[in-house]
């Protein structure tokens, strides 16, 4: 174990609670209008994991190593999730 985790074994966890702080004040300075986008933003992603999931892709990692490649077509799975219009 490096020395700098035995003399902070929290840093990690501190470093980690940092980050989702800086995230949330970057959300909170946002406009109503860039919240409400990014969280379109985020359905479309979610609607896209939900299609490739449907497809056969997502399997848990004691399957991984039977899926293929080819399990799950390209041309089923849109590259990009739809972008928001402003």
């Amino acid at each position: 174990m490096p020395n700098n985790r035995r003399l902070h074994p929290d840093s990690a966890k501190r470093g980690w609670d940092e980050h989702s702080l800086s995230q949330l004040r970057f959300f909170r300075s946002l406009s109503l209008r860039e919240k409400l986008q990014v969280v379109e933003g985020m359905a479309d992603v979610v609607r896209h994991f939900r299609k490739i999931r449907s497809l056969g892709g997502f399997k848990p990692a004691s399957q991984q190593a039977e899926l293929a490649p080819a399990d799950v077509r390209e041309e089923d799975v849109d590259e990009k999730p739809s972008k928001v219009r402003p």
